[in-house]
């Protein structure tokens, strides 16, 4: 019997190689998938107390780092901008992000503040966008969720800070287009209840819960290498035993 072409040996055995490999990344990211839900759920059943300032230093690694609680500051309603585009209840919109500073009991600082959907998307498209001023003056006690902001992925554009065109967090383009003092972390403050009398911006009510499709694209890659084995088998082995 003939053996198997040296060329589809090595092809299918390095596809083989490939999906395997994104297969068992698809199972770690499920565990660090279900490693966050864990702590999400622990968050959403601890009451929200005062965070302190250690709350906002999260190591550069920790993917699952939040916190749920309150924070106390004022609003930089000067530096505000909108993250676009976003939706809600199928509505078009972009969501407020307003740099905080802390007040007491902190020792200061500023921490960027997702304060909720709005409305439109300014240098997006001509729909309005709701007036900053909504926002209350003064000190203010706020609840939520400390936790990363969203990455980005591959079809996310670029930022465009002199248009003021933001699609993602980026805290060093942030700090240096609005002239803030440095921003001690990378977290972001989301809002989960109403931050002034207004109906705008709507805050982000409910618990938090990312998608967990992990084990689906597991299975779908490893099934992938198992078909490609089992054409290779069929292709080199079984057709030629048959000669």
């Amino acid at each position: 019997m003939r053996q198997p072409p040296l060329s589809a040996t090595i092809l299918t055995f390095c596809g083989m190689a490939v999906l395997i490999g994104l297969g068992l990344w698809q199972i770690d990211r499920l565990h660090w998938k279900e490693a966050l839900l864990a702590a999400i759920e622990q968050a959403y059943n601890t009451p929200p107390a005062m965070l302190d300032d250690t709350a906002f230093m999260a190591a550069p690694d920790d993917e699952i780092f939040l916190r749920r609680g309150q924070i106390r500051g004022q609003f930089m309603t000067s530096a505000a901008f909108h993250i676009i585009p976003r939706t809600y209840q199928g509505q078009y919109g972009s969501h407020l992000i307003v740099p905080f500073r802390l007040s007491a009991p902190y020792r200061g600082g500023i921490v960027l503040v997702n304060a909720g959907w709005v409305p439109g998307a300014p240098g997006h498209d001509d729909s309005p966008v709701t007036d900053k001023t909504a926002l209350p003056d003064g000190i203010v006690t706020l609840t939520g969720l400390l936790r990363m902001a969203d990455r980005p992925h591959f079809f996310t554009p670029e930022n465009e800070p002199a248009r003021d065109r933001w699609y993602v967090i980026d805290h060093d383009r942030i700090t240096a287009r609005f002239d803030l003092d440095r921003i001690p972390a990378d977290p972001v403050f989301y809002v989960e209840k109403p931050v002034s009398g207004a109906p705008y911006p709507v805050p982000h009510e409910g618990t938090w819960r990312p998608n967990n499709n992990h084990l689906s694209y597991a299975i779908f890659w490893l099934s992938m290498a198992f078909v490609l084995a089992v054409i290779f088998f069929l292709r080199f082995v079984m057709e030629r035993k048959n000669l």
